[in-house]
């Protein structure tokens, strides 16, 4: 799976920093926080930026699809791996994800369901009623997409 890093300039050799993990919208892809605006320097505040790539997922392990299992992705390989590849400070309070819209879903769900993994979840405009929007004829193909997903 890929995902993007952006580190601060000038870090000090053996310095290690605190870790936001950005989850991109729905339509979007691992590329968009840093292509679509300038969130990129928050990064000289002395944190270490990881976005990763979440498809149209919601960032949870879907009930249809037996491959796609974006929470353990993230909860179990993306925290681990960007540790290892990069000057992370490990442990919860050295740990914050935030998402916009299916990512805020993602967040949010994320940081409620590992409480031991994030001391700082935040959303923006959050697809929170996702997995409880009625059937709709007129989005069909919408509702198909989310039963894939959330069952």
């Amino acid at each position: 799976m890929q995902y993007r890093v952006v580190l601060p300039k000038g870090l000090a050799p053996a310095q290690k920093l605190p870790a936001v993990y950005l989850l991109h919208g729905g339509g979007a892809d691992f590329r968009s926080w840093t292509n679509d605006s300038d969130v990129a320097r928050f990064a000289e505040n002395g944190l270490i930026l990881v976005m990763p790539e979440g498809k149209s997922s919601y960032y949870i392990n879907a009930a249809g699809r037996a491959h796609d299992r974006y929470e353990d992705y993230i909860v179990s390989d993306l925290i681990a791996d960007s540790q290892r590849k990069f000057p992370i400070e490990g442990g919860r309070e050295h740990r914050a994800i935030i998402g916009i819209s299916m990512g805020g879903f993602g967040a949010i769900n994320l940081s409620l369901k590992h409480p031991d993994l994030f001391a700082f979840a935040g959303a923006l405009s959050p697809a929170v009623d996702v997995p409880s929007r009625p059937f709709s004829i007129k989005r069909i193909g919408q509702w198909r997409e989310h039963s894939s997903i959330f069952g």
